[in-house]
């Protein structure tokens, strides 16, 4: 956005206001105006969408101090406002400081405004629909001296005074006495003094006079530093702009959601670790079953595909009367005797015949079991029986067909 508005205010919004339209890409004035009172500005919130606005407030309020720290870490920053303390009349609570960049020689601008009073303006601003970008003191505009050389603007009875590491709000009578105090010999041997505007400071003072040619505020933007370094919308008034407003009761919503995403991201990444466990103790179950039925393989790299192997070179040997028929009676007695629990199978590919490893509550279970294979045209032959520990026997049946030898 190119286009700048900036809104001069003073120590009340009783007292008279100046505003101005500054386009910055041609860096000259569109349109300003004075105001007996700041209600007026409620006709500037019209089109206040159309400009970047810039609220200038009374340097009065505002503390400029110049302070050096001992490095340029996050911890030198933050103990800022207890190194100017012993500066201020008033706890810093009270205060809300903000500090520009810190330079070569570690010394770092910093300005104190009251939260009541900066708060105040923004409250009264935001009633009238005007939501300021920036905010900085009026002495700010003054820009960063080259020298130790003074450079004061008057603005009628106020006086703008600005140098290397000072800047202040005074009035003309105050600033005359206070000089008179000042001058030094070496005062008289510095650069001259740049003066804007009616001020006489005294007759060794050497003094440089700038043409009044303009509006006071007028002649601060053409200095062309109104980005200034520091912004007082810092920390909690950096929501002060109207999008950011509207968001905030969003924040809390948006960070729960979050947080449930990570939280369900976080319970996927579990659930599919031990998926994977599952899915290797799966194929590990597969490997052993397979070397169960088929002892004679040496080497199983994919015991499904070399199951369906298996078995189709099975068909192909015997046809449909040979292994799978056999199977599938074994499969339909084990599952009309629910009392037998099938522990093993192993399939003799040479003799063609199945080794079941089986557990009843008796020995009369085994032998109804193995009555009931033999009715269906199986040859049994029954090995060892023994007792376990939980009172079951366990068995061993060797199953074939008539045609086996």
């Amino acid at each position: 956005m190119s286009n700048l508005r900036v809104i001069w205010v003073g120590l009340t919004p009783e007292q008279p206001v100046r505003w101005l339209e500054w386009d910055s890409k041609n860096k000259a004035v569109v349109n300003q105006a004075g105001l007996s009172a700041a209600s007026e500005l409620e006709t500037l919130a019209t089109n206040a969408g159309e400009f970047s606005t810039l609220l200038l407030l009374p340097g009065e309020s505002c503390l400029f101090n110049q302070l050096t720290l001992p490095d340029k870490s996050k911890s030198a920053r933050k103990a800022i406002p207890y190194l100017l303390e012993e500066r201020l009349c008033q706890p810093v609570d009270e205060l809300h400081i903000v500090s520009g960049k810190i330079s070569k020689n570690l010394t770092v601008n910093v300005i104190a405004v009251e939260h009541a009073f900066l708060q105040g303006w923004l409250d009264y601003l935001s009633e009238l629909g005007i939501h300021p970008e920036t905010v900085i003191p009026d002495y700010m505009m003054l820009g960063e001296p080259d020298s130790a050389a003074w450079h004061i603007v008057c603005d009628e009875q106020r006086v703008l005074c600005c140098r290397e590491n000072e800047r202040f709000v005074t009035d003309q009578v105050s600033l005359q006495s206070w000089w008179s105090l000042l001058e030094t010999p070496e005062l008289e041997k510095t650069e001259p003094v740049k003066v804007w505007g009616d001020l006489i400071l005294s007759e060794k003072t050497q003094v440089e006079s700038i043409t009044q040619q303009q509006p006071v505020l007028e002649y601060l933007m053409g200095l062309g530093v109104a980005n200034s370094e520091i912004n007082l919308l810092q920390a909690r008034y950096e929501l002060q702009n109207p999008l950011r407003k509207w968001l905030v009761p969003f924040y809390q919503p948006i960070a729960l959601g979050a947080l449930v995403l990570m939280l369900f991201l976080g319970q996927a990444s579990i659930e599919n670790y031990h998926l994977s466990q599952q899915i290797e103790q799966y194929d590990q179950a597969m490997v052993e079953l397979y070397r169960e039925v088929f002892p004679e393989a040496q080497r199983i790299k994919d015991p499904y595909r070399q199951m369906k192997g298996q078995l189709n070179e099975v068909k192909a040997r015997g046809g449909q009367s040979a292994f799978l028929p056999m199977l599938n009676v074994v499969a339909q007695e084990l599952a009309s005797n629910p009392q037998v629990k099938l522990q093993k199978i192993r399939f003799q590919q040479l003799d063609g015949k199945i080794q079941l490893q089986v557990v009843a509550p008796s020995y009369a279970v085994l032998e109804t079991l193995s009555a009931k294979l033999s009715e269906q045209n199986l040859q049994i032959k029954q090995g060892a029986y023994q007792q376990t520990g939980d009172n079951q026997i366990s068995g061993q049946l060797t199953v074939w067909g008539n045609n086996n030898a």
